[in-house]
Parts: structure tokens; C-alpha cells; sequence
């Protein structure tokens, strides 16, 4: 099938658009499997937090990189030409409609004259640089001394046309933000840092609002909008290891207005609401690692989590003011000795919470159900923390003891 895409210097490819949320593309391929057929997302076990993830339209070869920490998309790839049709301000430069493949005269006539692009020695590759966007160009041997920076008198020469008559077939095209300060400045600005503690509840930095526990209902739409999702909480398979006192109440035959959950898929977070009194009983804060079952139903939860009592923050609802201070980078940043990240390790946890007081619940599966192998459920005061086998958190679970 040929695609289309309009191509964006420094914006977008298609519908794909920088800074757009890991979650969110997930979602675009879904919706329209038939375009996108085949979809790999390629990350590292161990190093989740600091390698790229990369999803892969792999009969289109096109590739979508998303920041570690943000994951957010910083940069797509296009590898292949032959099939994919891509146009630039209405006109197609590539594509199986067009007689010849795109080369370096093509591109150059299509996108206008720019600054002299770098031939780099190593890959014998030739970079032709625009703003937001960048075209490669394979450069034969015979030929590469023509290009080499080294040489002063050819620096400024453009492989429009090489010795043989022929121009470089274009082999890579490369979408990124104008520089790293615009890369990083948009990609933080983007996440919605949540600082949480137990016994207290979450507080949101960028709008200066907090939530607690026994907020009610319309506090909760105030602060985060309506709720993206109502799932009822419905009985779960662990009942068992409840309280016994528990236990009787359900067996009594009282029966009581079942609690529910409020979604919020797009920024990582579930809060469970008390189903008599429609007040807030838990929060679960979501990292939405690629080495998870439930990875992309939820967006990444930027959360700083410090023990109870470490910070006095205020959570007053919608207004409050006197966020802990340190920002969008101090609460990106992966180990800090008084809180733990979204991208802190299960060791990091102990160092800042202490060793857990008993042995974990283990939930796991057949690998035919659940490849990523089993997560390991470590209970604390007013916490719950699921650990994957990576070593890394997958999600944290604030509650108050009834």
C-alpha cells in the first residue's frame, strides 16, 4: 500500500508530529492497523530509562524515536523511498507513482539552496542540512575526496552531480527540532510534573493544584477535567489476602455501592473513588514501560514520590500555591536522595523508603499471556509499588490504611 505523508521541516511527518506523546502514536497505528500492518517498537531491557524507544513501521520503513525520559517523539527517520509517498508543500518527491528515485538534484531543486552540508568520512555518507530536516547521501569511494571537509577547496561543493554524470540516490531523510536547546525545551514543557507522597495525595506543578485523600468527585474533575474512562474496581483475584474483618463485611450480606475508578489514560494516572461517598481512596501513578503488558494503554506519569512528612506542601485544591520547588528538571531527574522518579530503579526505592517489611505478591502468567515475565508487588505504608523483572518500577499505588 502507498502511503502519503507531508513532510514538515522541524513539525511533522504526516500525522506524526514532534512532541507528540509515545501513548498517542500507539493509538494512531491501532486505529488504522490496515495502513500500518506491520509495527515493531524495539527497546533495551536494562536500560529502559536511558535508550530511546523506537517504533518501527516496518513495511514503510519509517522509524519514530521517542525520548527515555519524556516519551515524547524527538525525531523520525525515513529509510525507505521506493513505496512511501511523500510530498513537500503539495508536491510528491518520492514515491512508486514517480519514474525515478529521489537523489540529491531532486531534493536540492525541491527544498532550495541551503548551507554546505558535511561529508562524513567514516560512513562515506553525505549530510545536506535544513532547518528541522536532514537528507543523507551515500558518496562512492572513487569519489569522496571531492567532499571531504578536510580539503578547503571543496568543502562548499554539493553533490548535485558527481564525475559519472549521476546524483546520489537520497538513502536517509531525517525530521528533528531546529537544535538540542529547542529539543529539550520543548520536551520538558510538555510533561505535567506530579509530585506525590503518601497519607497526603498528589499535587501538580504546572497547574498549581493538588488532590488528597477524601477529595471528592468534583474536586477531581476541577483539577484534572472530566475523567477520560469510569471503570468499576468489580472484584479482583487477591480478595483473598484481605483483612478477615473485610471479608465478613462482604459475607454479611450488606451489600454497598461498588467503588469505581476515574481514567486519566493520557496522563498516566487512575484514582479509585469511594462508591457511597464519591471521594478519592487511592491513586496509581503509571511509568508505562515498553517491557509491561498493560505498556501503551496509559501515558507516562511524570511523578517525584518523597516519603510522608519529607515535603510540606500544600494541597488545597485548584489554586493552591507553594509547589516544592526544583521544577520540571529536578523532577525529571532520575535519583535524588530524598525521592524516588518514574525512571528510578527498585534499589534507588530501598535507598529512600527503607527495605520492605515482609516477602512481595507475585503476579505472573504464561509466557504465551504475558512474555515480560512476572512483577512482584512490594507493600508499604500508604504505598504499593509493582516492580518489574528489569528492576524497574511499572507503577506506585497511593492509599490510606481503612
Amino acid at each position: 500500500m502507498d502511503l502519503g505523508f507531508d513532510v514538515k521541516p522541524g513539525e511533522s511527518l504526516g500525522r506524526f508530529r514532534l512532541g507528540m506523546p509515545l501513548v498517542e502514536a500507539i493509538a494512531e497505528v491501532r486505529d488504522d492497523s490496515r495502513k500500518y500492518d506491520r509495527v515493531v517498537v524495539k527497546y533495551m531491557v536494562g536500560n529502559v530509562a536511558t535508550v530511546d524507544t523506537v517504533m518501527e513501521l516496518v513495511s514503510h520503513r519509517i522509524q519514530l524515536r521517542f525520548d527515555s525520559v519524556t516519551q515524547r517523539l524527538h525525531r523520525i527517520d525515513v529509510l525507505g523511498f521506493g513505496h512511501t509517498t511523500l510530498k513537500y508543500d503539495g508536491k510528491p518527491f518520492s514515491g512508486s507513482r514517480l519514474y525515478e528515485a529521489p537523489t540529491c538534484a531532486s531534493v536540492y531543486n525541491l527544498f532550495g539552496p541551503t548551507a554546505p552540508g558535511e561529508y562524513k568520512k567514516k560512513w562515506k555518507l553525505y549530510y545536506l542540512r535544513y532547518p528541522g530536516l536532514t537528507f543523507v547521501f551515500p558518496i562512492p569511494s572513487r569519489f569522496e575526496k571531492l567532499y571531504d571537509a578536510g580539503a578547503e577547496e571543496s568543502s562548499t561543493t554539493v553533490p548535485l552531480e558527481l564525475p559519472d554524470g549521476q546524483s546520489p540516490p537520497l538513502s536517509k531523510m531525517t525530521i528533528h527540532y531546529g537544535d538540542a536547546g529547542q529539543r529539550n525545551a520543548q520536551l520538558q514543557t510538555s510533561c505535567e510534573v506530579v509530585m506525590a507522597e503518601p497519607g497526603e495525595g498528589i499535587y501538580l506543578e504546572k497547574r498549581k493544584a493538588g488532590l488528597r485523600f477524601g477529595s471528592p468527585t468534583q474536586e477531581v474533575i476541577s483539577v484534572l477535567g472530566p475523567p477520560e474512562g469510569v471503570y468499576p474496581k468489580g472484584q479482583t483475584k487477591v480478595t483473598i489476602l484481605t483483612r478477615k474483618g473485610s471479608m465478613d463485611k462482604e459475607s454479611s450480606g450488606k451489600s454497598s455501592p461498588q467503588d469505581y475508578f476515574y481514567n486519566y489514560f493520557s496522563m498516566g494516572i487512575d484514582i479509585l473513588l469511594d462508591g457511597s461517598e464519591h471521594k478519592v481512596k487511592k491513586f496509581i501513578l503509571y511509568t508505562n514501560y515498553p517491557c509491561h503488558p498493560n505498556f501503551g494503554h496509559y501515558a507516562r506519569c511524570n511523578f517525584r514520590l518523597r516519603p510522608h512528612g519529607a515535603g510540606k506542601r500544600q494541597h488545597k485544591g485548584k489554586g493552591a500555591e507553594g509547589a516544592a520547588s526544583g521544577g520540571i528538571a529536578g523532577a525529571l531527574a532520575q535519583s535524588r536522595e530524598d525521592s524516588v522518579s518514574f525512571l528510578s530503579s527498585w534499589d534507588h526505592f530501598q535507598q529512600v523508603f527503607g527495605q520492605p517489611s515482609g516477602l512481595p505478591i507475585v503476579h505472573d502468567s504464561l509466557s504465551t499471556e504475558n512474555p515480560f515475565g512476572k512483577r512482584l508487588y512490594y507493600g508499604y505504608d500508604g504505598v504499593i509499588i509493582e516492580v518489574m523483572e528489569n528492576n524497574f518500577l511499572a507503577s506506585v499505588c497511593l492509599f490510606v490504611a481503612e
